[in-house]
């Protein structure tokens, strides 16, 4: 199996790209209240990543995301999703504790993501999303 590269990496996340299933992962490694350069940094580097790699899927792990502002919540949904979508980013799977405030919010996520053809889903373990993306390259593949 091919390792990850990391692309991006502070003291609350890591953003490491896999060439041989074209999947971006992002995952939040210890709990903070997150300014608006601590959460865009690793979004605006996934993308400009994506701009000249073929990335297809997306993984966010949040289990340990901390406090995201409305006002980043609010630029995620209007800026980094039609930006995925415009570099081919085809799905994304959020991992989760289920925590109810991020639920309410993937949920939100995932109806605005229906609305713009782009596949959002919720998880709590990292091999069930990645099982549900394979099985999405599997069908396009039949």
């Amino acid at each position: 199996m091919e390792d990850k590269k990391i692309i991006y990496e502070d003291d609350i996340v890591v953003v490491k790209y896999w060439q041989e299933k074209k999947i971006i992962e992002n995952k939040w490694k210890k709990q903070s209240i997150l300014d608006e350069e601590s959460y865009r940094k690793p979004f605006l580097e996934a993308i400009n990543f994506s701009k000249k790699n073929d990335v297809y899927y997306f993984i966010s792990d949040i289990r340990q995301e901390g406090i995201v502002s409305h006002k980043e919540k609010k630029w995620f949904k209007e800026y980094t999703i039609p930006t995925a979508l415009e570099h081919n980013i085809k799905l994304a799977a959020i991992i989760t504790n289920y925590n109810i405030f991020k639920t309410y919010y993937i949920n939100a996520l995932i109806k605005l993501g229906n609305n713009m053809n782009f596949r959002i889903k919720m998880f709590n373990k990292y091999s069930k999303a990645l099982r549900w993306i394979d099985s999405y390259k599997n069908n396009l593949n039949n």
